[in-house]
C-alpha cells in the first residue's frame, strides 16, 4: 500500500493548480512588477541556488504612494495620487487589466484590509467596504471612521465569522462587525495583539497567527486565542487573549544577512509561506563592497507538540531570489504578497 501523504502536502498540492503567490516587486525603474511565484512541493529546489525572479504579469507605473490590496482574484493598485475615483485592477486568473472604483474622493492614508469576500478601507476622513458581486462591483459602503490614529496601528486580524475585523494599537484593542448597517467600533480593553502587520486565522489550530510584534522576538512566530465577538462577553471586552511565541526563529543566522522586511502568507491547512527580504554585502576588498537585494520564501507548516508549544515543521520547500536594486530602500520594507 502506498504511503499516504501528510495533509499538509495534500492541502498544497490540491491548491497549487489554481492558488499561486503573486509579489509586486519594486523595480529599478520606479515601475511596479506583478510576478507569480509557484509553491507546489514537487516542484524541484535548492535553497542554495539562487534563481531568477519569474517573468513580471504585469509592470506598472506607480509612485511611492502607491498602495495595493487585493479582492477575489483581483489586485487593485490603489494609487492615492490619482484624482480620478478609478484605479486599475489586475485579474490574475484572465491577465485582464481593467478599472475598478477607489474609495473615498481623497484617501488620505488608507489601510486595506480584507474581510471574506470584501475589502474594507479604513481612512481618517471616509472608511468604506467593497464588495465583489458577479456582475460586478457594488458601492463603496461608508463605515464608521476609526477612534484611534491610523499610525499607532500595530496589528490587525479578521474573526473566524469572516466579517469582524480586530485592530491593535499600541496601547488598545477595536473591533468592528462589517456586516452590520448601525454598526459601531468596540474597545475590547488597554491590551493589544502580539503581532506585527497582519495576523491570520488557523482553523486546524483554532487561533490567529502571525509574526511576533516584540522587539527581542523578530522573526518568531506568535499563536493568540481568537477574542470573543460578543458584547456581554467580560472575558472578550477586558482581558488579554493568551498566546503562545515559537521556539524557533524563522530567519537565518547568517550574520552577513541584513533585514529588511517580511511578510507572512496564510496557504491554508496548517500552511504558510514567510516572505523575506534581506540584504548583504558581496566580498571585495576595500570600501566598494556592492549590496545585493534578495528575496527568500520558505514554505512551512505549523503546529502545536505534545506540550502545547507552537512549533514549525521542517521547511517544505526555500526559494532565494535576487531582486533588483530599488531607488529606496522603503520599497522593501513592507513586502506586497497575495495567495489567490
Amino acid at each position: 500500500m502506498p504511503k499516504r501523504r501528510s495533509d499538509e502536502r495534500v492541502g498544497l498540492e490540491s491548491k497549487s493548480h489554481r492558488c499561486h503567490l503573486y509579489l509586486v516587486i519594486h523595480d529599478e525603474d520606479d515601475r511596479y512588477a506583478i510576478r507569480k511565484f509557484d509553491l507546489s512541493l514537487h516542484s524541484s529546489s535548492d535553497h542554495t541556488a539562487l534563481q531568477r525572479l519569474p517573468p513580471p504579469l504585469i509592470s506598472l507605473e506607480s509612485p511611492m504612494s502607491g498602495l495595493f490590496a487585493s479582492i477575489g482574484s483581483k489586485i487593485m493598485v490603489m494609487d492615492t495620487d490619482r484624482p480620478e475615483r478609478i484605479v486599475p485592477v489586475f485579474d490574475v486568473c484572465t491577465k485582464y487589466l481593467t478599472l475598478g472604483p477607489r474609495n473615498g474622493s481623497r484617501p488620505f492614508r488608507p489601510i486595506y484590509l480584507p474581510v471574506g469576500d470584501s475589502l474594507a478601507a479604513l481612512d481618517e476622513d471616509s472608511s468604506e467596504l467593497l464588495r465583489q458581486q458577479e456582475w460586478g462591483w457594488s458601492s463603496w459602503r461608508s463605515l464608521p471612521n476609526p477612534p484611534f490614529n491610523l499610525e499607532d496601528i500595530t496589528s490587525h486580524a479578521v474573526h473566524p465569522d469572516s466579517r469582524t475585523i480586530f485592530v491593535s494599537t499600541k496601547t488598545t484593542t477595536f473591533s468592528l462587525d462589517t456586516r452590520l448597517n448601525d454598526t459601531k467600533w468596540m474597545c475590547h480593553g488597554q491590551w493589544k495583539l502580539p503581532f506585527v502587520g497582519r495576523a491570520h486565522f488557523d482553523p486546524r489550530l483554532d487561533a490567529w497567527v502571525g509574526l511576533s510584534g516584540g522587539q527581542d522576538t523578530l522573526g518568531y512566530l506568535c499563536s493568540s486565542d481568537v477574542v470573543s465577538t460578543d458584547p456581554d462577553d467580560p472575558s472578550g471586552n477586558t482581558q488579554s487573549p493568551s498566546w503562545k511565541l515559537s521556539k524557533k526563529r524563522l530567519f537565518g543566522d547568517n550574520q552577513a544577512e541584513k533585514h529588511i522586511g517580511t511578510n507572512l502568507v496564510y496557504l491554508g491547512v496548517r500552511l504558510f509561506c514567510l516572505v523575506h527580504y534581506f540584504s548583504v554585502k558581496d566580498d571585495a576588498s576595500g570600501s566598494n563592497c556592492k549590496t545585493r537585494y534578495m528575496l527568500r520564501l520558505t514554505t512551512f507548516s505549523l503546529e502545536y507538540d505534545k506540550n502545547g508549544d507552537l512549533r514549525t515543521g521542517k521547511p517544505s520547500r526555500v526559494q532565494c531570489y535576487s531582486l533588483p536594486t530599488p531607488s529606496n530602500i522603503l520599497a522593501f520594507r513592507d513586502p506586497v504578497a497575495f495567495w489567490l
